[in-house]
């Protein structure tokens, strides 16, 4: 169960990362969001507010079959950095 007052306030922290600054996000968090299912609305916020920002997804390595950008736990220390398509990902994970 998300905590809503922990939410927002992540969000508010986020945000101010975010402002004036062109950063790369790092997409790690593996099939975790399949078992809670609360995260897809957290990243799909974190999104949200990327957007308005000047920010570039990424992943390491392939991706899972699911689509699922792989925790750093699972990720050889060769593979590759790439682009990772967040709003494709976002449109195909909205159940």
């Amino acid at each position: 169960m998300m905590n809503q007052a922990h939410h927002l306030m992540n969000l508010r922290k986020i945000e101010e990362a975010l402002e004036n600054k062109k950063l790369v996000i790092w997409a790690a968090w593996g099939r975790l969001v399949e078992k809670r299912p609360y995260l897809k609305d957290c990243l799909k916020d974190i999104y949200s507010l990327s957007r308005n920002h000047n920010v570039k997804w990424v992943c390491i390595g392939e991706k899972s079959i699911k689509g699922h950008p792989h925790h750093p736990l699972y990720l050889r220390s060769d593979a590759p950095l790439q682009d990772f398509h967040m709003e494709s990902y976002i449109q195909f994970n909205k159940k």
